[in-house]
């Protein structure tokens, strides 16, 4: 199958009865998701935080545990920064490290 062919053959998928409202609004909040994992993971004041995202029509729901104040207060900055958020909201344990040379 050329690139083309397969081109064509997802063009006529994604124009089917079977891939409307549901499906495609499915795609959209895992597209969303995906770019808010990536945006949480490249800044420094997120990356490496055990978090979890949830997305649905633009309303992006952020759980987990995080340390440092500063960390935390960072997190709906960063997602509210991707493109198609329209709303975050923020169920983040805060948990201060024992030692701070022991962020973990």
């Amino acid at each position: 199958m050329t690139v083309a062919t397969a081109a064509d053959a997802v063009v006529d998928l994604a124009k089917s009865s079977e891939f409307q409202c549901g499906s495609q609004q499915a795609l959209l909040d895992q597209s969303l998701r995906a770019c808010v994992l990536a945006a949480l993971a490249i800044d420094f004041r997120t990356g490496g935080a055990k978090l979890q995202v949830a997305a649905k029509a633009g309303v992006v729901i952020v759980t987990g545990t995080i340390h440092w104040q500063e960390r935390l207060d960072a997190v709906p900055e960063v997602v509210r920064q991707v493109r198609g958020v329209l709303e975050v909201h923020s169920d983040i344990t805060g948990i201060k490290p024992l030692h701070p040379l022991n962020p973990y």
